[in-house]
């Protein structure tokens, strides 16, 4: 619900929407997964995986399983 309000509240944030697909993916609510995967690739169709790994995250695992979920969403890597 938070990464639904926060694509709401600045769609044009990319990181909002990628936050959505992966948690989605997490829920295991595919039909809303590839909805919301489309949206960021219209919304943003540079978008890429890889370029999440720059950012780095803190927590090193919970970082992995994003990306990795992002991933299985079939967003390009």
């Amino acid at each position: 619900a938070y990464a639904e309000r926060a694509v709401q509240a600045n769609p044009g944030f990319d990181v909002s929407h990628a936050l959505l697909v992966a948690s989605l993916v997490e829920l295991g609510r595919l039909e809303e997964v590839r909805e919301a995967a489309g949206r960021l690739m219209v919304a943003f169709p540079t978008f890429r995986v890889a370029r999440r790994r720059r950012v780095g995250f803190r927590d090193k695992a919970r970082f992995e399983a994003y990306l990795a979920a992002l991933r299985r969403a079939g967003l390009p890597d």
